[in-house]
């Protein structure tokens, strides 16, 4: 609409417009030499002219960028459902991969033609603020060239140094990316107003400006000048500087010591600046950083003398008392770095254990921690001091194998492709805030207060005796495929048992129904009247399920829920419900269903004639068989039970409070792999208006399964499992 409003102010001859944007009419401006002294701002974009083809790199290091970028902002974006929750969408997706040619190298577009105009074309436009070119060149005298000048754009600069006579005294931003400048200019020349000056990409810049000349430069971009070997000592005069970018120089050497006067200075972006000399870096006089980023730097793995690593201690990190791992190796601390440091970045920087000490807790300004790929196996305990740590990011560290205790304060947690890790201390706020990206770490086994998966041997005998697994030897030999829902990665690993919200699964290849499963469905509801029987009380129930592979394909791109496999338990007489969808299920292969069994210990939940309904329900993937209940009684040593006690106990599980999983009044939700569903629904009661009540707690088939066994029928059958 704003473009039309100028469009208007003259139909017929563009170059009495205030703004020009459009390709052709900037071209028939500068080719007729028609512009006006009411030009404002002129934009030539030659991209403009043409539909914008597809990103493609030939440079692996800018796609990767690109890609870690990509990541970085799906992080930040949560996953959200829909309104009806069955629409919920699936992560099918990560990246828009780029086409590539037969070489398997990634494409990178044609350059466009350079454009040549006079500069008197310029003449006229003696109010021109703003100034836009890409891919252009200008010949002629610049001395009639606007001097309003405020803001210059010129990408792809053609020559190698700016005109002496170009009037440049009224600039405040200057940008030239991708030019071919090798110096900025050969004279001395003060841009008093200058506070933004932007030369990335400039390749063959091999020396910095003189900074004297711009007292009032903010921000200084010098991204990918790969022949700049070293920033000119004037800096130290840039007393308003607080953004340094110098990411992909990888032949800069050094930085000047007089980097430590910039009392200002708040961002310092070092990214793969692969052979800097850390030692020249003055970290103990930057109190004013805020943001340091130094990704692919290397910095514990630089081949120094022992006087070089020492001086690298005092320059960079303080030597700490002990290292982690007890020995006499170089060990570092973040105790010398600036206090009001907030984002570290130290991708890729060869990191080991005994670079990071226990104390972290000079950083407590420290927010956003990122030491993705480097080859660290765990990390301090002192970690969970850090008191405003909101995100860590740890992706891809593949050597990873424990976290300690978190910081509460965390907000997201990144661990993608950590592939050895195997424990989790915690999750801090993961029911309200907490974004945790795990996937693909194939060997996470525990998240302490969550959920452990451990080998069916290592648990107690009762529980297994409880399932009729007698001989334990046997089952260690025999493997069953998993799934994890948490990192979405499968694994065939011998027979594992599963304990997570108390109740105890696991999972075995397909077998038959044990005949003491007494009530049976072959996909049905099962309905209870819990029988009374004398002397005796309820300790706890075990369901059974079997199933198999189903015949529909999965090679749709469809919407899915996550959470679809799910075992129902309803006291109807308490009006008591739970919805369990574990972390880990069994995956049918080779044509081999599954046998799944789960012990829950709720006995003080059931009441002798209480109506109990349990139900299951299966992704479309997999179909149920048939599926069965127990119910364990134990001797009653007390004589006598307090009938109505367990009304007050529904939220323990055996002895583990699931009161956080509470979702409405006696209805319990029980799932660690979607924590954003309790995140997106635990505001203005969105369980109920979003539909999810009825999705988790109601049964979708009818209810035809009615008769139910006697209490003599009952006890009639396998009476050796009858009792815990």
């Amino acid at each position: 609409m704003g473009r039309d409003i100028v469009r208007q102010e003259s139909t017929r001859d563009p170059g009495k417009r205030t703004r020009l944007w459009h390709y052709k009419d900037c071209i028939t401006v500068l080719d007729e030499k028609t512009g006006a002294y009411t030009i404002q701002g002129l934009s030539l974009c030659i991209s403009m002219n043409k539909d914008k083809p597809p990103r493609t790199f030939s440079d692996r290091n800018i796609a990767r960028e690109y890609l870690l970028e990509y990541a970085r902002k799906i992080r930040e974006a949560k996953i959200t459902s829909e309104t009806n929750p069955v629409k919920r969408r699936r992560l099918s997706s990560f990246f828009p991969w780029s086409p590539r040619d037969s070489a398997g190298s990634t494409r990178l577009e044609l350059e466009p033609k350079q454009q040549e105009f006079d500069t008197d074309a310029f003449s006229m436009m003696h109010e021109l603020r703003l100034l836009q070119l890409d891919s252009t060149s200008l010949k002629g005298s610049y001395k009639e060239f606007p001097r309003k000048l405020r803001w210059l754009c010129w990408r792809k600069f053609p020559h190698r140094q700016i005109d002496d006579d170009m009037p440049l005294e009224s600039l405040v931003v200057l940008q030239m990316r991708y030019s071919r400048l090798e110096q900025i200019w050969s004279g001395t020349r003060f841009l008093r107003l200058l506070r933004i000056l932007d030369l990335s990409n400039s390749c063959n810049l091999s020396r910095s400006p003189n900074f004297t000349e711009f007292p009032n430069l903010e921000r200084l971009y010098l991204k990918y000048c790969t022949k700049l070997i070293e920033i000119d000592e004037s800096i130290w005069g840039l007393k308003k500087l607080f953004l340094l970018n110098l990411k992909g120089c990888k032949n800069l050497r050094r930085l000047p010591t007089s980097l430590g006067d910039l009392q200002l200075l708040e961002r310092l972006v070092l990214c793969w600046c692969s052979k800097l000399d850390w030692s020249s870096l003055p970290w103990g006089n930057m109190q004013s950083l805020k943001q340091l980023y130094a990704c692919g730097t290397a910095i514990n793995q630089a081949p120094f003398s022992t006087g070089d690593k020492n001086l690298l201690r005092s320059a960079f990190w303080t030597l700490a008392p002990t290292p982690r791992d007890g020995s006499n190796s170089l060990s570092f601390t973040l105790a010398s770095l600036s206090r009001s440091l907030q984002i570290l970045s130290l991708v890729d920087c060869k990191i080991t254990d005994d670079a990071i000490p226990y104390d972290l807790g000079n950083l407590f300004m420290l927010q956003e921690l990122i030491l993705n790929e480097n080859p660290i196996t765990s990390l301090p305990k002192g970690i969970k001091y850090l008191p405003r740590l909101r995100s860590l990011q740890l992706e891809r560290c593949e050597k990873l194998q424990f976290l300690p205790e978190l910081p509460q304060t965390l907000k997201s947690l990144s661990v993608h492709e950590c592939k050895s890790l195997e424990v989790i201390t915690n999750l801090p706020n993961s029911l309200t805030s907490l974004l945790f990206l795990g996937f693909y770490c194939g060997k996470l086994r525990v998240v302490e207060e969550l959920f452990q998966l451990k080998p069916i041997g290592s648990f107690d005998s009762k529980l297994t005796d409880m399932f009729g697994l007698i001989d334990i030897e046997i089952l260690k030999k025999v493997h069953v495929n998993l799934y994890n829902f948490l990192t979405l990665t499968r694994r065939i690993e011998p027979i594992q048992g599963l304990y997570e919200f108390g109740i105890f699964s696991t999972f075995l290849p397909k077998t038959e129904m044990p005949p003491w499963y007494a009530y049976r469905s072959m996909g049905n509801p099962i309905r209870i009247n819990v029988p009374s029987v004398p002397d005796l009380h309820i300790h706890s129930l075990n369901i059974c399920i079997i199933y198999k592979d189903s015949d529909i394909s999965t090679t749709e791109n469809k919407d899915r829920l996550w959470n679809e496999n799910r075992v129902m338990i309803n006291n109807e007489t308490m009006d008591v419900k739970w919805t369990y969808s574990p972390v880990i299920m069994g995956i049918p292969y080779h044509d081999e269903g599954i046998t799944s069994l789960s012990h829950w210990k709720i006995g003080q939940c059931l009441d002798r004639g209480d109506k109990v309904k349990i139900s299951v329900a299966l992704m479309d993937e997999l179909q149920l068989e048939e599926f069965g209940v127990q119910i364990v009684y134990e001797d009653d040593d007390e004589g006598t039970r307090q009938v109505f006690a367990y009304q007050s106990q529904h939220h323990l599980i055996n002895g583990v409070d699931i009161s956080a999983f509470q979702v409405a009044r006696d209805s319990y939700f029980l799932c660690h792999h979607d924590m954003d569903i309790y995140q997106e629904n635990s505001k203005n009661d969105g369980w109920r208006t979003n539909g999810w009540l009825d999705f988790l707690f109601k049964d979708s088939e009818e209810d035809t399964n009615t008769d139910a066994p006697t209490a003599d029928s009952v006890l009639k059958q396998g009476d050796d499992k009858m009792f815990p």
